[in-house]
């Protein structure tokens, strides 16, 4: 079987599966830290996880189904099988690949994986986060129109190398939803769409995409409200391990279970180490440009950028 070679978040993939949207990278097989297989789920695993909600998980395994997608089973932070539904749709799949797949195996790893986008100012990272909604995406999207190198989209993984925190890159490709697109000028016609129940469409980043790890300098959690004007304010103290915790990607996941003491240090040093921002934008006003002009103001007076 034909075997695709790929780097996301720092890590070597092998995969049975093409996902033309990561780096592409030249065959490696003595340094793969994950491999992706096309294979049928063993029964015995499945009945031996335990069950909740949407997902079977257990401390270093887990399984979930998507509806005419398929089953994905994902254990010990580098094996990801996939066994597809008959017709499944292929987009479908590498959807739920990027996405929780590795998200999960992020998690496998201690690896602390914030829920939003990257972008870089100066020599710095910056990453701007928030609940389902918040504007992420379009706010990552509008800075990269201000000409901003990019990092991620959706999910923008941390490792720590002697107290100093780096964003690894991710993939050059950003999903946005069709009212973000023609407020911002797209052509609609010119992308594909990705996601048919929440209109979002495939943007290529490959021009503006940054391929190697940088130093996270500040978080930004965007929050809706129903106020006339932006606002943003610094985070300090325990509500600053709070806005991390609560953003971290698929949290919800192993939270129930009790956070790993490593994986919670990791937490802590994030927030000893990363300034920390909320920035309120109105629901009802496409506020970008004045998010973006804060955000500056906020870094040139805190870190001189």
């Amino acid at each position: 079987m034909k075997k695709w070679f790929y780097k996301v978040y720092g890590l070597i993939v092998e995969s049975d599966i093409e996902i033309p949207e990561l780096l592409s990278i030249d065959k490696n097989e003595n340094k793969v830290d994950i491999k992706i297989k096309k294979d049928i789920i063993p029964k015995d695993v499945i009945e031996k996880i335990p069950s909740y909600s949407w997902f079977k998980y257990d401390v270093d395994s887990m399984v979930f189904t998507v509806k005419n997608i398929g089953s994905f089973y994902i254990y010990d932070g580098n094996n990801i099988i996939v066994q597809p539904s008959e017709n499944a749709d292929n987009q479908g799949i590498k959807t739920f690949i990027l996405g929780t797949s590795f998200g999960m195996i992020l998690l496998q790893r201690n690896k602390v994986a914030i829920h939003g986008g990257a972008i870089l100012i100066g020599e710095n990272a910056i990453i701007l986060t928030g609940q389902s909604g918040a504007g992420k995406s379009t706010l990552t999207n509008a800075f990269r129109q201000y000409k901003y190198p990019f990092m991620a989209d959706d999910v923008s993984s941390t490792i720590e190398l002697q107290d100093v925190i780096f964003i690894e890159p991710a993939y050059p490709q950003q999903k946005i939803c069709r009212d973000a697109m023609e407020k911002m000028g797209y052509r609609i016609d010119d992308f594909k769409l990705i996601d048919e129940d929440r209109e979002k469409y495939v943007i290529p980043t490959h021009e503006s995409f940054v391929k190697e790890k940088r130093k996270l300098q500040a978080i930004f959690e965007i929050e809706p409200y129903n106020g006339e004007e932006v606002k943003i304010e610094e985070i300090s103290g325990g509500e600053k391990m709070k806005t991390i915790l609560r953003n971290i990607y698929r949290i919800e996941i192993i939270a129930p279970h009790g956070i790993p003491p490593a994986y919670f240090k990791k937490v802590i040093n994030i927030a000893k180490n990363t300034l920390v921002f909320r920035i309120k934008r109105p629901k009802n006003q496409f506020s970008v440009d004045r998010q973006i002009e804060l955000i500056e103001r906020e870094l040139m007076l805190k870190c001189n950028v």
